[in-house]
């Protein structure tokens, strides 16, 4: 008994000796461990699936806020102007504009919540956000943060439905053109500044027996429209040539024309002429950014013999010169 005493005391002994001669060093460099085991702690966790999680209190940086340290689940909020919308990636997002610059904000296509983005281009939107996590689609567990949508509030609508849209070309146009309707629009950029324009077409409240001999034919105009700050459009070209009159198709369909198509600052025209042989045109204008003006770029015919199996070879042309969608006439049958 008097052995395991002794023991026991000389035990004591030690342990008092030991906590009692830590030098100031010592215990800086234990206040450091402990700091540095904190930090680790708040930053990631490992879940029982064994996958390293971010957790609420990590800093990460974005070029939104380029200047401000941002935490993952704690809600922010913008005032931003509505660009456009992307559904063609793995995550849906909304195009917002912020000074001179645009931004992805991501969300989750949810019909309960539709709502929460009826909103469209040209709004301007007091925007809750977060940052939030992206899967990145291929790796295996990767993952990256970017701009989540929490809530919107729509402060002010500038964006004009399609009603709104026919509303404002028929009251520029009807002021400009009189006696005259719109039959047919499509919007595009036509001038490669990423802002949607117009191609109208018109037709005549009139007729012009001259043309046909038919008492209904009416004659057509084309309109092409830039968009300045929509609903300020304005009139940058016009043309009565390319789309015929109502009748001028001669046997068989009558009205020629079929569409207009705008992409990538091409625009054309597209009209089907003739019955069992029938001609069918594409005539297609380029913009030329240094000169700012339209040119015919290239006509198209595919012909039909409807009573005959064999194919006519389609016929392409491009060799026009200078010929400005305004100064274009009506060389269809030259080709």
């Amino acid at each position: 008994m008097l052995l395991q005493k002794t023991d026991l005391h000389y035990i004591l002994f030690i342990v008092v000796i030991i906590f009692s001669c830590n030098s100031p060093v010592e215990q800086s460099t234990k206040k450091e461990i402990i700091q540095i085991a904190n930090q680790q702690q708040t930053t990631a966790t490992i879940p029982p699936d064994g996958k390293k999680q971010n957790r609420k209190d990590t800093i990460i940086y974005h070029n939104f806020r380029p200047n401000q340290s941002l935490y993952l689940d704690e809600f922010y909020t913008d005032t931003l102007e509505v660009v456009g919308k992307n559904d063609d990636t793995d995550y849906f997002s909304f195009i917002f504009q912020k000074d001179d610059s645009t931004y992805h904000f991501n969300y989750y296509s949810d019909p309960d919540e539709e709502e929460k983005y009826d909103f469209a281009r040209g709004d301007i939107v007091a925007l809750t956000w977060n940052i939030d996590t992206l899967y990145i689609a291929g790796e295996d567990d990767s993952i990256a943060h970017d701009l989540w949508i929490v809530n919107t509030k729509i402060l002010s609508s500038n964006a004009l439905k399609v009603s709104d849209t026919l509303s404002v070309l028929t009251d520029v146009l009807g002021k400009e053109f009189l006696n005259y309707y719109i039959i047919d629009w499509t919007a595009g950029d036509l001038n490669d500044d990423e802002i949607e324009d117009f191609v109208v077409v018109l037709e005549s409240d009139f007729t012009d027996k001259e043309i046909t001999s038919d008492e209904n034919t009416r004659i057509r105009k084309t309109v092409l429209l830039e968009t300045i700050d929509f609903p300020k459009i304005k009139i940058s070209a016009t043309n009565d040539a390319i789309v015929d009159c109502s009748m001028c198709s001669g046997a068989g369909n009558r009205d020629p024309y079929r569409k207009v198509v705008i992409e990538n600052n091409h625009f054309h025209f597209e009209s089907n002429y003739g019955g069992s042989q029938s001609d069918y045109f594409t005539v297609t204008f380029k913009y030329a950014a240094k000169k700012r003006n339209w040119f015919l770029h290239e006509i198209r015919v595919s012909s039909h013999n409807h009573l005959e199996e064999e194919a006519i070879p389609e016929r392409i042309k491009k060799d026009f010169g200078e010929i400005t969608f305004a100064d274009y006439t009506d060389i269809k049958d030259d080709q």
